[in-house]
């Protein structure tokens, strides 16, 4: 009977955790960022085309490594 409850209540924990859902807003920066404000007042910066750096000239294959992807989000600021 208790191992049944347990998993029971394991189920439903489960099941209310999968509906939780989280909100943000998303703010257009109009300079090819968008800034997206959550619930619980943090925020995050994210650039509006995933591609950039090689639709700019940066990077001419699309791959980077991460020494260069970091001396390439430095240039941006």
């Amino acid at each position: 009977m208790v191992k049944r409850i347990f998993f029971l209540m394991t189920v439903v924990a489960i099941i209310y955790g999968l509906m939780v859902s989280a909100h943000a807003y998303l703010i257009d920066n109009l300079d090819g960022t968008i800034t997206q404000i959550r619930d619980d007042g943090s925020s995050l910066m994210w650039l509006k085309e995933a591609n950039y750096a090689y639709t700019s000239g940066y990077d001419s294959d699309g791959r980077m490594t991460w020494v260069e992807a970091m001396a390439w989000a430095e240039q941006l600021v």
